[in-house]
């Protein structure tokens, strides 16, 4: 059985080895020079010439097998164990997603987002809203009318932002941060899972 082989690419001509393969192994017959004509391809001129089905199968296997185990490591959803539901839903997790919206309201001051600051706004009234739902009896009592100062601190923010005044938007947002700074004695920070 004969066989060609590439065995050298130049500009001008190309060279074909003959090799027989029958009982012997690879051995050299003739090379005979042909012309190029401007083409080139990737596997000429490689010793090893075009991988075998057998390499392309296996080539083919190990990238899916390493994309398929990314995708499963990236997916994986928190397990129900490592995140404890009822303190979120706590007066304490309420207190803490509240406290941390202060950050949130920081950056887009610096970043000039006043559009977001307008719109983050209801969101941060919902929150109060859900934190004065949660507490009862006398604890309640005492911290309503610091609810009812951060409500109408929220509302001068959310006007300020939306008027496209950042100056007057940046000393509402200070006055809400020192009136929810009153309520930080009251909670204290609970315990959760990560």
């Amino acid at each position: 059985m004969a066989l060609l082989r590439w065995t050298s690419l130049t500009r001008d001509n190309l060279s074909l080895q003959w090799c027989d393969t029958m009982k012997t192994g690879s051995v050299f017959v003739a090379e005979t020079p042909l012309p190029c004509h401007g083409r080139w391809s990737y596997w000429a001129g490689r010793d090893r010439g075009i991988p075998t089905l057998n390499t392309r199968v296996w080539i083919a296997l190990v990238l899916c097998a390493s994309v398929l185990g990314w995708m499963v490591v990236g997916c994986q959803k928190k397990s129900l164990d490592d995140v404890d539901l009822a303190y979120h839903h706590s007066p304490e997790g309420v207190h803490e997603k509240l406290q941390e919206q202060k950050l949130v309201l920081t950056d887009a001051l610096e970043k000039h987002e006043l559009v977001f600051i307008h719109n983050q706004a209801y969101y941060v009234q919902g929150l109060v809203d859900a934190l004065a739902g949660k507490l009862e009896g006398e604890k309640k009592e005492r911290l309503e009318p610091v609810f009812t100062e951060i409500s109408h601190l929220i509302d001068k923010v959310h006007d300020a932002a939306g008027s496209g005044k950042e100056a007057a938007t940046e000393v509402k947002l200070q006055e809400l941060f020192a009136a929810l700074k009153k309520l930080e004695p009251e909670f204290k920070p609970g315990k959760k899972k990560k």
